[in-house]
């Protein structure tokens, strides 16, 4: 799927490998390159997450969020930037992230892409909303037991 029309985007809330927007945006339609990680904060908006970016002087910088990266087409990164409300509620932003695991499907004479998309939130969170976890599936599980 490698050309010069697709794209790596970083997911960490409903886009997720079996959560509820997975299904009809990314599944089938993409690759899951791998699981991955990078600076900033996430926070629950409901039923979503979003995830603040930290500053260069930022203290955020030790905060961490976990997701996962998929190539996509143009045609995919379209379509999430109108589920993301990509410019008003949602800005589509070029991070690093390391990754914690690379799909065996991944090429291997391919190197996994460091820098890629993520969405992040266009407002400003409230503060008691703070993941500490900074994993939207830990947050769901914890959200289940309690």
């Amino acid at each position: 799927m490698t050309s010069n029309n697709n794209h790596y985007v970083f997911v960490y809330g409903t886009l997720r490998h079996g959560q509820g927007n997975w299904a009809w945006a990314l599944k089938n339609r993409s690759t899951m390159i791998g699981y991955a990680s990078t600076r900033g904060t996430m926070y629950t908006l409901g039923g979503f997450p979003g995830v603040i970016l930290p500053s260069i002087a930022d203290f955020m910088i030790d905060k961490v969020v976990y997701g996962e990266v998929f190539e996509v087409s143009d045609e995919v990164l379209k379509t999430l930037d109108c589920l993301e409300g990509e410019g008003s509620m949602y800005h589509r932003r070029k991070v690093l992230v390391e990754y914690q695991a690379i799909k065996k499907e991944f090429r291997s004479d391919d190197e996994a892409p460091t820098s890629v998309f993520i969405y992040e939130y266009g407002r400003t969170p409230r503060e008691h909303n703070l993941i500490p976890s900074g994993d939207w599936l830990v947050y769901l599980n914890e959200q289940r037991k309690a």
